[in-house]
């Protein structure tokens, strides 16, 4: 049972990632209507530079953090400026491949200047820590499309850890795979979405 536990919480803090990650899907698609697949490398890039603030710099977690979502704000920027927004108005295809050489581009440099071993960060602040979150109060839309995505990400995250410990090698790297396809079968328009019907 001890066991069983840890594997979940381990799964819920994976979930959680895999959830912001794909909350920003939904942003940037919401806003722009384009598909950023490099957002999970944008990501990674940002916890290397917070790494290496905190653990190599010495700076503290607050201070480290603060920096990193800094750096990795004007380099946004610069990659919207100098690189995105010259193929605004192309075929969607276009703005696919794009992202998705950015995100092969992104994991080869973070692999030449941060290694493939896995790091871990010092204590922070939240290590034995409990915190309660307050809640924020939204449109149903709204909270669907974050309970959703959300959910989701919590899913995979726990259904990743359980495989990788009770199931045959093999069966974590495509458990994901397995849930996307149910889902798009049983809910192909989400989790929490409601059909509404135009008249034209």
């Amino acid at each position: 049972m001890v066991d069983l536990i840890q594997l979940l919480v381990g799964g819920i803090a994976q979930g959680c990632v895999y959830g912001l990650i794909a909350l920003g899907f939904v942003l940037i698609y919401k806003a722009t209507e384009m598909v950023n697949f490099a957002q999970g490398d944008l990501m990674m890039l940002g916890t290397f530079v917070a790494l290496t603030c905190i653990g190599t710099w010495g700076m503290s977690y607050w201070g480290g953090l603060l920096a990193a979502a800094l750096a990795m704000a004007v380099f946004g920027f610069l990659l919207d400026a100098i690189v995105l927004r010259r193929i605004i108005g192309q075929p969607q295809f276009a703005v696919v491949i794009l992202t998705i050489s950015l995100g092969f581009i992104m994991r080869s440099v973070a692999g030449f200047i941060w290694g493939t071993d896995t790091l871990n960060f010092p204590d922070t602040p939240f290590t034995n820590q409990i915190s309660e979150v307050a809640g924020v109060v939204l449109s149903w839309e709204h909270l669907s499309i974050i309970l959703g995505t959300v959910l989701g990400g919590l899913i995979i995250g726990v259904t990743e850890t359980l495989a990788a410990r009770y199931l045959p090698p093999g069966f974590k790297e495509i458990v994901a795979y397995l849930l996307m396809l149910i889902v798009l079968m049983l809910r192909p328009h989400g989790l929490f979405s409601t059909l509404q019907r135009k008249k034209v």
